[in-house]
């Protein structure tokens, strides 16, 4: 099986994120979301932060309606402003650990 840093990063990290810990209370995070049809993937395997490494309004948008947490990356205040004015209330400067 493998660890939570493997799966995130993976290629199938969009199906059982919930058999890592299942039935745990613990959010499932999946990295490297980039459009909204991915958001839906996430949600069906069980997770609840989308983090991405760009400012992508339907994204945004998607996690919102579905009740999870965006978290946009960017690099300039305008893509910062554009994650906020979209709904995400946590960001992600990008490139940054």
């Amino acid at each position: 099986m493998k660890n939570l840093k493997e799966f995130s990063t993976s290629a199938d990290r969009f199906e059982g994120a919930n058999l890592l810990c299942p039935g745990c209370a613990h959010s499932i995070i999946v990295r490297e979301v980039l459009n909204a049809t991915d958001v839906q993937k996430v949600k069906d395997a069980g997770g609840s932060i989308i983090v991405s490494p760009n400012t992508d309004v339907g994204v945004i948008e998607q996690s919102i309606s579905l009740g999870m947490v965006p978290m946009p990356g960017f690099q300039t205040a305008t893509e910062a402003l554009t994650a906020i004015k979209a709904g995400a209330t946590y960001l992600k400067l990008f490139p940054a650990n």
